[in-house]
């Protein structure tokens, strides 16, 4: 699945879009979970 402008743009302030997982779905997530799971696989 790919995301869309338009699901760009229908986050509330404080989201990204993003796929925590490399075979997980992209999913909205706040981006202090964004950042845990970056800081996790590195």
């Amino acid at each position: 699945m790919t995301f869309t402008m338009g699901d760009l743009r229908s986050l509330p302030a404080g989201e990204v879009w993003s796929r925590p997982e490399s075979y997980d779905r992209e999913v909205p997530m706040t981006l202090e979970a964004f950042r845990r799971f970056a800081k996790a696989s590195c």
